[in-house]
């Protein structure tokens, strides 16, 4: 009982928390296609009671909008990031994109190092190294800024609102296993700096593994229907 405690206080602890990894890689969704995501993803983070492993699972979608953009967003148990991935190098065996989000959570169980809801800005320049037959090498920098509202404010009093920059990096792959279906592995090291406290905390880790589904081009699509017509 004590164990099943334990890791429910964990779970409420980690909702509404920045996620730390992406499953990106630097080609973006081709134009007019869809791709789903399935992150099975796990958290090593220090919230104050030493360093927790925690599930965090997530579900992304994106869509490309033009040859070298696309949108998107993720979504896990308490938080929402939403982003844009714009391609600016590609050549036959390199391409290097930036990808600039926000995001946003709850957070039911808080504690010092946390407060009640986070406002987050997100960036990302990810260089990705062609493998051959649809895989793809990504590695690059990441800074996750965190603004973490405090627990109450009176009359314009916000003490206790936290300010957390964490700079890292991100080592990912996506290799292609079926027409429409990729597998995506992915580590992230963080290091968060608290701006309030002036001092770094234990470095932040998530890795896992995404589950990819593409949808057939608009171009395609509408190609059958006239062909059907």
């Amino acid at each position: 009982m004590r164990l099943l405690l334990s890791g429910l206080l964990g779970a409420t602890q980690i909702l509404g928390c920045a996620s730390y990894g992406s499953h990106l890689a630097a080609t973006p969704v081709p134009k007019g296609m869809s791709e789903l995501s399935l992150n099975a993803d796990g958290m090593i983070i220090d919230r104050g009671l030493g360093p927790q492993l925690l599930p965090n699972p997530e579900v992304g979608l994106r869509h490309g909008l033009t040859r070298d953009l696309d949108v998107g967003g993720r979504l896990n148990a308490g938080s929402l990031e939403l982003d844009g991935r714009l391609r600016f190098i590609h050549t036959q065996a390199f391409a290097l994109s930036v990808v600039p989000g926000v995001g946003g959570g709850f957070v039911p169980v808080t504690n010092a190092d946390t407060g009640l809801c986070n406002a987050n800005l997100l960036g990302s320049l990810l260089g990705g190294f062609n493998l051959g037959e649809g895989d793809e090498l990504t590695l690059g920098p990441r800074i996750i800024s965190t603004y973490a509202f405090p627990l109450t404010a009176f009359q314009g009093d916000t003490t206790g609102a936290r300010f957390v920059h964490s700079v890292g990096g991100v080592l990912g792959a996506r290799f292609k296993v079926g027409r429409r279906f990729w597998l995506s592995p992915e580590l992230n090291v963080f290091m968060p700096y608290d701006t309030e406290r002036h001092e770094w905390y234990l470095p932040s880790v998530q890795g896992g593994l995404a589950f990819q589904f593409g949808s057939r081009p608009t171009v395609l699509r509408d190609a059958e229907r006239k062909e059907q017509q």
